[in-house]
């Protein structure tokens, strides 16, 4: 199993650092690591760990409490301000963050960011329009007007939605 532990903007990875110890299955990601780096990164375990990727987790801490997602179970993840919600197939989780930092761990994993508040799994897609998805857990969630390329795209690979 591969642990992705990201470093938020409120974070602190001392806690967990010591709780998992330095092991190959463990990757730490501080928040001061360019976001050129850390993309690369994302990418190359994609590459290398396709296999594993089921078995890829995200921690998200807030205060005393850590919780781990695998990433294939994560719906989408939205924001309020600096709280971020991740909701999964089982449960939600609150924490303090950036979409910008957890945009760029989640997206070589099938997940795009559709509007400034939100992004979203493509795996959890029930229906889709030019404007607007739906998610398996019934939210449906309107495409910002500067993600509108990339979504169109992400809709064309899927196969979802074809445009004249």
């Amino acid at each position: 199993m591969l642990n992705i532990v990201v470093e938020l903007e409120k974070g602190n990875l001392n806690p967990l650092i010591d709780s998992f110890g330095f092991h190959r299955q463990n990757l730490f990601i501080p928040k001061e690591m360019s976001d050129a780096a850390v993309t690369q990164i994302m990418k190359e375990l994609v590459r290398l760990n396709r296999e594993q990727l089921p078995e890829v987790q995200l921690a998200a801490s807030k205060g005393s409490r850590i919780l781990f997602f695998n990433i294939k179970d994560i719906l989408y993840i939205e924001a309020f301000g600096n709280v971020q919600r991740i909701n999964g197939t089982q449960e939600k989780f609150e924490f303090y963050g950036t979409l910008c930092n957890i945009e760029k761990i989640v997206s070589p994993f099938g997940f795009l960011r559709i509007h400034h508040s939100y992004i979203i799994s493509q795996e959890y897609i029930v229906s889709a329009t030019s404007r607007s998805v739906k998610m398996m857990d019934g939210k449906e969630i309107n495409v910002g007007r500067k993600y509108l390329q990339k979504y169109r795209e992400m809709l064309r690979t899927l196969g979802i939605y074809r445009l004249n």
